[in-house]
């Protein structure tokens, strides 16, 4: 890859101004101090992944838990390296996420952190106590009426505030008068980025890939004095592909993932218009838009709401244009927000022929504090032009539990199933008449952890799989200790039997971690055999051995850095990875 168009975008991460203020978020269980020059603390809180649509990552955890929008999320897949989200939106006892990675592969139950201000945490187990010299003084004794002790009360200068109409629902101490938001200050909050990776591969023809991300994704609060919110969201990537004997392959792209203007939509106005691309706040299920939306806001807390516009390819490029949508949704909220449903229709048309007709229904509901269930259905409705499809068919579904004792063990079941939707518009890689007709996955699992002493805890899972052809599953134990062999630490070992479509085979993963004054430094070494389905000879039976290694580090208060390593070896396996991730936060 030419050095040049690796650099400009660095410079350009560089040059952006920096805001006043910003907050890093990398941490440990317990508060940690990250960056030489950083006073900021974190806490990691465990969470669960609870579905996965698209690049959104669902976990079983809000605001409850203090999350908050903007958080960072490190979700530990069993298929590779970690995975980086951003928190987009929480409920009281949920969230979701954006993956900041593509092509990555999360499955239902992997564990993850969010990475959370200890200061939020503390600002809100402890109630503000007044300093000395603001207490109040003493209740007057019975029969001094007026009087403190031996004290009058001072005279109050009459009240210079008219009241006017009150809700009788208002609390008392509630503000009288609100900020709107169009008198609010201009506020750009937000982050840019650069990402780097190479792998060397010696086994075989010898290639070398390298792909190089940059952009940024902001957001700028009454950025026309409206009180609205302008959303902006850029990535440019470049690859390179360098093959022994053959001519380099090179191109690159530019894409807007989101650009939008957002109006309405805060305590003054329930009512809000989003226009621009954007993924709706309504249902996120449906996918990016290139149009407008309309939603409001119910005092309970739910919303209602439609969309029209066009729908981008899920691809690199998000090509528009051949595809047109129309949405609708209702969400409500039950119990003091323990319990939610939200259903939409989606219609869209692909170079002005009726596509698909999309049904969704997602719900959760949390019993109680240590309890959390959801579940999501996609159901698509077939009629006289589709082919191969006919009435109603389940295209998705999710649900899953989990439940978490009062010392913090718990148990996590899952169920999903997934199947072709018939389609005119180029979303999925090409299949027959028949795969479309029959091909499915459905998957059940389970989950559990449990501590065994202090800092010691064993956690296993195990899942099965069928589908049109086979059957398989994984199954997987690990021992944990925390502050064992070192302090502010984890070591675990993992054991697993992972039976896939083509290939099968024993495993085991060592895994330490550790809390620095400079960063969380993350090693892990894998050693696995499979037996490869259809082979025979020398390609029947595979070893593989993996080394990976991360050093998350925070420089100062505006900027962080994230290292990565991984070494692949074993049979028919030779090949280095090398990561840089680079990423500056402000607001």
């Amino acid at each position: 890859m030419r050095a040049t168009p690796i650099l400009l975008p660095l410079v350009a991460l560089l040059a952006i101004p920096s805001p006043p203020c910003f907050a890093v978020a990398f941490a440990g269980e317990t508060p940690i101090v990250l960056g030489v020059n950083d006073d900021q603390r974190y806490e990691r809180i465990e969470v669960f992944v609870t579905a996965v649509s698209g690049t959104s990552v669902y976990f079983d955890k809000g605001r409850l838990a203090h999350i908050s929008e903007g958080d960072m999320v490190l979700i530990y897949s069993e298929h590779g390296p970690q995975v980086q989200a951003i928190v987009r939106s929480v409920a009281k006892m949920s969230g979701r996420a954006e993956l900041q990675q593509t092509g990555t592969t999360l499955a239902v139950g992997d564990r993850a952190e969010v990475l959370v201000p200890t200061e939020r945490i503390s600002a809100a187990k402890s109630p503000v106590e007044p300093t000395p010299a603001e207490a109040p003084a003493p209740l007057p004794a019975p029969g001094q009426g007026q009087g403190l002790g031996t004290q009058a009360l001072p005279e109050h200068a009459p009240w210079q505030s008219e009241f006017g109409d009150v809700d009788d629902e208002t609390p008392l101490l509630a503000p009288v008068h609100l900020i709107k938001a169009e008198d609010r200050e201009v506020r750009l909050h937000g982050r840019s980025w650069f990402d780097y990776t190479t792998t060397d591969d010696k086994e075989g023809t010898h290639t070398k890939y390298s792909s190089m991300r940059s952009g940024f994704d902001v957001t700028m609060e009454n950025a026309f004095g409206k009180g609205g919110a302008l959303e902006l969201d850029i990535d440019y990537f470049m690859r390179s592909f360098q093959e022994d004997g053959a001519p380099d392959d090179d191109d690159s792209s530019l894409r807007v993932d989101r650009l939008n203007y957002l109006y309405g939509g805060d305590l003054d106005n329930p009512a809000s218009w989003r226009v621009g691309r954007f993924l709706s706040q309504g249902m996120p299920e449906f996918g990016l838009i290139d149009g407008v939306e309309y939603r409001m806001r119910s005092v309970s807390g739910g919303s209602w709401g439609a969309s029209f516009g066009a729908f981008p390819e899920p691809h690199d490029q998000l090509s528009t244009g051949d595809d047109l949508e129309v949405s609708v949704f209702k969400g409500w909220v039950f119990q003091d927000e323990t319990a939610t449903l939200d259903a939409g229709f989606q219609k869209t048309w692909h170079k002005g022929n009726a596509d698909r007709d999309l049904l969704v229904l997602t719900s959760s509901w949390r019993p109680s504090l240590r309890t959390f269930l959801y579940a999501s259905l996609w159901m698509d409705m077939y009629g006289a032009n589709d082919k191969v499809k006919s009435g109603l068919d389940i295209t998705q579904f999710i649900a899953n539990g989990s439940w978490r004792s009062k010392a913090g063990d718990g148990v996590g079941v899952t169920l999903s199933h997934f199947s072709f939707p018939e389609l005119l518009r180029n979303e999925f890689d090409q299949v027959t008449a028949e795969q479309l007709a029959n091909n499915s996955v459905t998957r059940v699992g389970v989950n559990a952890w449990r501590g065994v002493g202090e800092g010691l805890k064993l956690s296993g899972r195990a899942d099965r799989w069928t589908d049109q052809d086979d059957s398989g599953g994984r199954l997987e134990g690990t021992f944990s200790a925390r502050n064992r062999l070192f302090d502010d630490g984890d070591l675990s070992m993992s054991v697993y039997q992972n039976n896939s479509k083509y290939a099968s085979g024993p495993g085991v993963r060592l895994t330490a971690t550790k809390d620095t004054t400079k960063g969380w430094l993350r090693i892990s070494y894998e050693t696995s055999e499979t037996t490869n389905n259809d082979f025979f000879g020398e390609q029947e039976t595979l070893a593989h051995d993996v080394i990976r290694a991360s050093w998350d580090l925070s420089l100062g208060k505006n900027w962080d850095l994230s290292l990565t390593f991984e070494q692949r070896a074993g049979d028919a396996e030779d090949a280095s990875t090398l990561g840089f991730f680079l990423q500056r936060r402000f607001h």
